[in-house]
């Protein structure tokens, strides 16, 4: 983050858009789902104490995926760090479903009004705990992976995520191929293939790619734009599967880091 982020005990978006918004906290490092939050409407507030989530420990950092439904998904403009003495942290999201944006407010500032830790944890939603081991998409790529090498990483937000092998799921209204790249020299390559499946790209059995070598994948829509993923991977061998999710039309395809599963 460029200011860095900021520290918290508990999480609030408030939906101030033109949409329903549900949000995803996920480990800044590992890019774990640790607490995610279903839709909910303008000009609802859901809030998730950190502390209660499995694995938390003071001065972990986190980011907050939030999406507005039928939309895109974004990032909030600052991560957190958790800490069991900080006050709550109010992100407010506006616009609409192509244009959200949720950005830190003064803390505890929900609805224009300052509200406590207790306040705000007394308006959270049940925070629904997600399968970390779970396949998923995983299981429509059982076919024989593709030859990739190492490429240098355009991540659009934080850090690339680790990973040993890459899954790109088309949910998007086009046909899809996708690109390895290591600068702009294509060094491995996808035909396209349609919604719903999904093809990957085992990094293990590639020649060439190294332990902590950073990946960018270029995803084009048949017909329309071309991509990178959001973030970016490194390889590492121990490193699990990593499934990014593209949505959107031709002309506003985007492909974002989706689920890690196992190896």
């Amino acid at each position: 983050w460029p200011t860095g982020p900021v520290k918290a005990s508990t999480v609030c978006l408030w939906n101030q858009g033109a949409y329903a918004l549900e949000y995803k906290i996920r480990d800044a490092r590992t890019w774990w789902v640790v607490a995610q939050v279903s839709q909910y409407p303008n000009p609802q507030t859901r809030c998730t104490a950190l502390g209660q989530q499995a694995g938390v420990d003071d001065g972990e950092e986190f980011s907050i995926w939030a999406t507005a439904v039928a939309g895109k998904t974004v990032t909030t403009d600052r991560g957190v760090e958790y800490s069991q003495s900080a006050p709550v942290v109010t992100f407010k999201c506006t616009g609409s479903t192509t244009l959200i944006q949720c950005n830190y407010l003064p803390w505890g500032s929900v609805g224009g009004a300052q509200a406590s830790p207790l306040e705000a944890a007394a308006a959270a939603a049940p925070v629904e705990l997600p399968p970390l081991a779970e396949a998923s998409p995983m299981e429509a790529a059982a076919a024989a992976p593709l030859v990739a090498a190492p490429l240098a990483g355009y991540p659009q937000w934080g850090q690339p995520v680790s990973a040993s092998r890459v899954c790109v799921w088309n949910k998007g209204g086009y046909a899809l191929n996708y690109k390895v790249k290591s600068g702009y020299r294509v060094l491995a390559q996808t035909s396209n293939y349609p919604n719903p499946q999904t093809q990957c790209t085992n990094l293990r059995t590639t020649s060439g790619v190294y332990t902590g070598q950073e990946l960018a994948i270029w995803v084009t829509a048949v017909a329309g734009k071309t991509v990178t993923t959001n973030p970016g991977v490194t390889f590492h061998p121990l490193a699990s599967t990593v499934t990014f999710k593209c949505v959107g039309s031709t002309m506003t395809i985007q492909c974002n880091f989706d689920s890690v599963s196992g190896r």
